[in-house]
């Protein structure tokens, strides 16, 4: 069941399909960008926020990012299509979505950290 919705589904993947090339350098340029910007967000408060490693961690993940847009809108076959972000129809639902989706998660991580805070005993193995 799986080989044939692989056919059906993945591009390529029977004869009738056309083919399309993976996109090994937009993959890495991806993959090296966002490394930039969250391993600097995981680390921040060890290394200190304001340290040259932070700081560069993030300039350089920005720059990685921004040289992968612009990788993808010319590539022939881009593993992201960023084409349709150019319409202000798809782009501005998506806008609405991390307006508000991003406060909420914002939220979420602040209440559990107060909570850790405030009952610290409630980590412990034993139990209140």
């Amino acid at each position: 069941m799986s080989l044939a919705l692989i056919a059906a589904v993945v591009p390529g993947s029977s004869p009738g399909q056309s083919f399309r090339r993976f996109d090994i350098p937009g993959a890495m340029l991806l993959m090296a960008g966002a490394l930039g910007l969250l391993l600097p967000l995981g680390e921040g408060s060890t290394w200190g926020w304001a340290s040259a490693r932070t700081i560069g961690l993030f300039i350089a993940g920005a720059a990685l990012l921004l040289i992968w847009g612009w990788w993808e809108l010319r590539c022939a076959d881009p593993l992201i299509d960023l084409r349709p972000f150019r319409s202000v129809h798809f782009l501005l639902p998506d806008a609405v979505c991390v307006l508000i989706a991003g406060p909420l998660v914002g939220l979420m991580a602040y209440r559990e950290g107060a909570r850790r805070a405030l009952r610290p005993d409630s980590l412990s193995p034993s139990g209140p």
